[in-house]
């Protein structure tokens, strides 16, 4: 979906919200009807951090966190190492004669 698309879809279900909540609350101030509505589109959003004190991730060990980080970097860093390896000695040896 592109961006204008999305942001069209977003405002659509952000109004319809909007407006069955003004509806269905008559003394609700449209302020409040408006954080309401944010508050619940957002509830389920992956960047915004879960209600409480604890994260879910924070009760992982230790060991699983940093086995998830250098996997990640092993990972991010495989099209710079397999560049490396392709690299042949025999291009070394031309870049070292002239000194």
């Amino acid at each position: 979906m592109s961006n204008k698309g999305y942001n069209k879809c977003l405002t659509s279900q952000f109004q319809s919200k909007f407006a069955a909540l003004l509806q269905q609350e008559l003394d609700l101030s449209s302020k409040a009807a408006m954080a309401w509505v944010t508050e619940e589109m957002l509830e389920n959003n992956s960047f915004v951090p879960p209600k409480g004190e604890k994260c879910p991730i924070d009760s992982l060990p230790d060991e699983i966190l940093v086995y998830m980080l250098e996997t990640g970097i092993k990972i991010g860093m495989e099209p710079y190492i397999k560049y490396e390896d392709d690299v042949s000695d025999e291009d070394e040896d031309e870049d070292t004669e002239g000194i």
